[in-house]
């Protein structure tokens, strides 16, 4: 049988989870970390799920299957937060608020912060309009608890990092969650290193052991969320006192041809650095499209996309919008159109097989498909300002062989002449 290199990927990530469940369950861990062990076998069957059920479903199933699980991850990732920091604030050094038979009062003041952070964070819709058709009522709940749940799980997890770096100021070393010593990793490998906080790496450096034998891999101009910190390697390794001769830039690029890695290079603009990639592979060049409205531009790529899915029937299609608004926009037009092999991902649950999904910008980063098409590559999408040329870059990068550029109006002042 022969696999591709989606259901390659997908295969190591279901391997990896399996291996994880037999290791908590083998070395009586589950029973120490019970919450943990259940997030990871969720996490599981919902990879499974994904895999067996994609293109089986209608749309309304396929909306609740999905945010049902985004609903229940986010619970469970609470729960495991709050277990990760009973392990660590009720060792008998966790000092006057956080003493040993305290740590469930400092546990609800962190989560009443995160929850007043998540209701200041709006928008929180109207209840008329939630209730406007009756029927639907139930999943629009379901998805609203989702996106909320999604949102502080993420704040309770800055909250957690920061009690956890004052404890290792205050008290020294993390203590080892077997309940003995305390913990000291013989060596840490990060990757994505632009995706953490120059906090929670601080608290992941001081759990290694005296040598601190460490390897940071990271892309800055893939720092697509400013909100994390990351500006620079220079910066960072300053504030986690680690010796900049250390970094090694990358020079060859291998997923992308050489004309997508070109355009790419350009969007970046003066964010591209010294070290430009090689990018030893040619390919086909990069093509735009421009159309007067997204009905316009949605109906051109209905016959394209199908005729795509006749000729190249193994092939993995990405179409990225910078917002999720706009994936879902493209998709129930394409949807309407009866293209085949279509998908939808909200939350990362790529099914990593042929077939085309529909998805924003961030949903993406770390993967790779055959062809990509971009939407909505405007002038307001992409303004002239950095945030928007990392995200851009990221999405460009993303194609291994073909990459297609959309947009509906003016299009985005970072893109190559050629292609405006």
């Amino acid at each position: 049988m022969h696999w591709n290199v989606e259901q390659i990927l997908w295969a190591v990530v279901l391997a990896a989870h399996l291996v994880l469940l037999i290791v908590l369950l083998g070395r009586d861990r589950s029973s120490r970390f019970p919450w943990f062990t259940a997030a990871t076998a969720l996490s599981t069957v919902h990879l499974i799920a994904d895999h067996l059920l994609h293109g089986k479903l209608t749309s309304l199933a396929f909306y609740w299957q999905t945010y049902t699980a985004i609903l229940l991850e986010a619970i469970l990732g609470i729960l495991v937060l709050i277990e990760i920091s009973r392990k660590v604030f009720s060792s008998g050094k966790a000092g006057l608020i956080l003493k040993p038979k305290g740590w469930l009062g400092g546990t609800m003041i962190t989560v009443s912060i995160a929850i007043g952070a998540v209701w200041l964070w709006g928008p929180w819709p109207a209840w008329k309009a939630l209730n406007a058709e009756p029927k639907q009522l139930p999943l629009l709940l379901v998805v609203l608890s989702a996106m909320k749940g999604q949102l502080f799980l993420a704040i309770l997890t800055v909250e957690v990092a920061l009690l956890l770096r004052i404890y290792q100021q205050q008290r020294g070393r993390l203590p080892d969650f077997g309940g003995k010593g305390v913990l000291a990793y013989e060596h840490l490998m990060v990757d994505e290193v632009q995706d953490f906080s120059p906090l929670e790496l601080a608290v992941l450096l001081d759990a290694t052991s005296a040598q601190r034998s460490v390897t940071l891999a990271g892309d800055t101009a893939q720092a697509i969320a400013p909100e994390h910190g990351f500006s620079n390697w220079a910066e960072l390794l300053d504030f986690l006192e680690i010796a900049h001769e250390r970094v090694e830039p990358l020079r060859v690029s291998y997923r992308s041809t050489r004309e997508i890695v070109d355009c790419a290079e350009h969007v970046l603009g003066p964010l591209m650095g010294d070290v430009r990639p090689v990018a030893p592979r040619a390919g086909a060049p990069v093509e735009s499209f421009g159309f007067a409205s997204p009905g316009e531009c949605a109906e051109f790529l209905s016959h394209a996309l199908k005729e795509l899915v006749r000729a190249e029937p193994e092939a993995s299609v990405a179409l990225l919008a910078r917002h999720p608004e706009q994936a879902r926009l493209y998709y129930e037009a394409l949807t309407q159109a009866e293209v085949p092999a279509l998908r939808l991902v909200d939350n990362q649950d790529f099914t990593f097989t042929a077939g085309i999904d529909v998805t924003d910008v961030r949903q993406s980063k770390g993967l790779e498909f055959d062809i990509v098409i971009l939407l909505e590559v405007t002038e307001a999408s992409y303004p002239a300002s950095d945030d928007a040329r990392r995200l851009l870059h990221v999405a460009m990068t993303r194609a291994a062989h073909q990459l297609w550029v959309t947009y509906t109006g003016a299009p985005s002042p970072l893109l190559p002449d050629p292609l405006r």
